[in-house]
């Protein structure tokens, strides 16, 4: 339980939504290739079933993060700096569930907020995957605009 002295470890315990803190597991040449576990809030700790501290990476228990390109966020929130928000399905790994994802580094370590959507009303998470979808349509077109 975090100190009641400082109000940010507060926060981050009581927050109704997922919270996790990763350091990044680097290659032989310094390419992001998984993250540790550094710490999960509470409700992190509910949603996923997981431990404070989780003993295995990001990748060992979600294998399914690469085809879903939520690892792909991760990584790339974490090495260009920018906030990321993904919605996601998610089936595998123990979980079936649909996911809004908002990731961004802070110092060496990748920050992480995520809450289930799979309980909002079916409408409520059609307009979010049709809003997650148009926000990356936008940033494939701007990234090819960029590159030629």
């Amino acid at each position: 339980m975090a100190s009641v002295d400082n109000p940010l470890e507060v926060f981050f315990d009581l927050v109704p939504t997922g919270a996790a803190l990763y350091a990044p597991i680097l290659d032989e040449h310094g390419d992001v290739v998984d993250f540790r576990f550094v710490r999960l809030n509470p409700a992190g700790q509910r949603l996923l079933g997981l431990p404070a501290q989780p003993l295995h990476t990001f990748r060992e228990y979600y294998p399914n993060s690469v085809p879903t390109g939520i690892f792909a966020q991760y990584r790339t929130a974490y090495l260009t700096g920018q906030v990321s928000t993904y919605d996601v399905p998610y089936e595998g790994d123990g979980l079936d569930t649909y996911f809004r994802l908002v990731a961004q580094r802070s110092g060496e370590l990748l920050v992480v907020n995520f809450m289930d959507l799979a309980d909002l009303p079916r409408s409520a998470v059609e307009q979010s995957l049709r809003e997650s979808r148009a926000r990356e349509q936008a940033a494939r077109a701007e990234a090819e605009r960029q590159r030629g």
